[in-house]
Parts: structure tokens; C-alpha cells; sequence
């Protein structure tokens, strides 16, 4: 892309950075081990639980 592109300024840049940002630190939050956590030790509807692990073992193909 462009510098003169990337060095936008508009508002709808500004606030899509904003929402980055935002996403960033939430993200920075979990981990594997959170994730572990979640799908094994809490109490998921089954069809989150499956589909998370099918999610995982296809992501390894």
C-alpha cells in the first residue's frame, strides 16, 4: 500500500486503530493455558466443546 495511504489521517482510520488497540489488549489476556482452562475445566455447552477441539485438530493438518 501507499505511505500516503497508511499516513491517513480521516476519522474512520482513527478509530479502526482505536478498535485495534482495544482488540490487542484483550487478546493479550488469554493464552493456551487460559484456553485449556476454558474448554476442559469449565462447564461449555458440549457443541462449543467439540467444536473447539475439531477446530484444534484440524488446524494441525
Amino acid at each position: 500500500m501507499p505511505y500516503t495511504h497508511t499516513k491517513c489521517t480521516c476519522l474512520i482510520k482513527v478509530i479502526m486503530s482505536e478498535a485495534e488497540d482495544e482488540m490487542r489488549k484483550y487478546l493479550r489476556k488469554k493464552s493456551l493455558a487460559w484456553l485449556y482452562d476454558e474448554v476442559y475445566n469449565k462447564k461449555l455447552p458440549k457443541e462449543v466443546e467439540k467444536a473447539t477441539i475439531k477446530w484444534f485438530n484440524n488446524s494441525k493438518k
